[in-house]
């Protein structure tokens, strides 16, 4: 996908829509560009069916898609975008920084404030539950297993967490690690789950005896992020050169990518612990996220690295050597990449921005939009609503399923 214009939108436009005679400001601007072009919508009342006439300046035009949506475009450029508002904000849970959070399917919400609140709350009821104490500095990321009644964090700490969501309890420590823990992925349903570190190292934990059953990669460098797939099995993920332990549940398919501080990437086969392959690239590694596409005979696997500079690189699984396609908008850091289903990708960045990307890696479909040019560090789906968590304290909920219904009827 060439680096493209981007149009860009005040944050609160969804309660200019309210308003007649109100306004706005939108942007044109390309990466490495000074020539930017600003302008201004203006709403100049409402027709018969309630919708709002808009006036524009500077080639702009907009479009009314729902009342959580707005289409605008830029004729000249042939550059257009869908705004997305959300449909909830949460400001009375948090009031300061938000670094991560997760959602379950049953209205349950993990997050950690940088007030040193890690706090479990239900986001229906807008009602907090749990208060999790114990951690010794900042929480990294914080994630329900799969059962969504039990809750894994990682932090400064250099230790990992597990808790009862429904009682507040740790009854299980994991420690090891000599540095900070700043990812994990959890295995299946998480008798195993693998951390990494900024002591350069990747490890393998059983939940159930607290213990580090291996050690499966050590790097030069701290590692900001981990994802975990599995492959079929005529994938050459090679076999292990020791037995390996009966407590390793689930780990003989699996791959793990690594991003790294000093702009590698490394894979690495869980159950043989074989080094895959390594990438080299010019920027720190902020996330790493492994993508599916389901095609009539097979599913294809990709993953995609996202990049302090702001790059985002796609590769593929069977052959990670040779890049798919790469995308430079923003000079502003990649914080977080979330996969929505089969469908595409969420990618924040640490300006505000957050958007919407297929699977190829060539279609934006639309943008996030509320907070006021700051960073956006997390994300989480609960399937229907995607939830964001930002350096304002606020969370914020989107209806991704309903856009996408929207979108795909246009």
């Amino acid at each position: 996908m060439p680096d493209s214009p981007v149009i860009f939108i005040q944050c609160d436009w969804d309660d200019f829509l309210r308003k007649t005679q109100g306004s706005l400001w939108v942007s044109l601007k390309k990466r490495g560009d000074s020539n930017n072009i600003h302008g201004k919508i203006t709403n100049a009342g409402f027709d018969s069916n309630e919708s709002p006439t808009f006036l524009a300046t500077s080639g702009f035009s907009a479009e009314v898609l729902a009342n959580d949506m707005i289409k605008v475009e830029h004729k000249q450029s042939q550059i257009s975008a869908v705004f997305v508002a959300p449909t909830k904000v949460y400001t009375d849970i948090h009031k300061k920084s938000i670094p991560c959070l997760d959602v379950t399917t049953t209205g349950l919400c993990v997050s950690y404030c940088v007030e040193n609140n890690l706090v479990v709350w239900d986001f229906n009821k807008e009602e907090l539950k749990l208060k999790l104490e114990g951690h010794v500095g900042e929480v990294y990321k914080c994630k329900f297993f799969p059962s969504e009644r039990v809750v894994l964090t990682g932090g400064g700490d250099m230790q990992l967490k597990i808790w009862c969501a429904e009682t507040g309890r740790c009854p299980v420590s994991l420690k090891g690690h000599r540095r900070a823990v700043t990812d994990f992925v959890i295995i299946d349903v998480g008798r195993n789950v693998i951390s990494v570190s900024k002591d350069g190292s990747a490890k393998l934990w059983d939940c159930g005896q607290s213990s580090c059953i291996d050690t499966l990669i050590c790097t030069s460098s701290e590692v900001n992020c981990c994802a975990i797939t599995s492959v079929s099995p005529s994938f050459p993920v090679g076999e292990p050169e020791d037995s390996p332990s009966e407590r390793e549940i689930g780990t003989q398919n699996k791959i793990l990518i690594l991003g790294c501080e000093d702009g590698t990437v490394h894979s690495v086969a869980v159950y043989s612990r074989r080094k895959l392959f390594t990438l080299v690239l010019k920027s720190p590694v902020n996330s790493v996220a492994f993508l599916e596409t389901t095609h009539e005979t097979d599913v294809e696997k990709k993953f995609v690295v996202g990049c302090q500079n702001g790059e985002l690189h796609m590769y593929g699984v069977t052959n990670p050597k040779e890049l798919i396609g790469s995308l430079w908008e923003l000079n502003s850091p990649v914080l977080h990449i979330l996969p929505y289903k089969n469908i595409g990708f969420l990618v924040s960045h640490a300006e505000g921005s957050v958007y919407f990307l297929k699977n190829n890696l060539k279609e934006k479909l639309f943008s996030l939009t509320g907070p006021d040019c700051d960073p956006v560090f997390n994300m989480a789906t609960d399937g229907r609503f995607v939830y964001t968590s930002c350096r304002d304290g606020v969370v914020r909920r989107y209806n991704l399923e309903r856009v996408l219904n929207r979108l795909s009827q246009k």
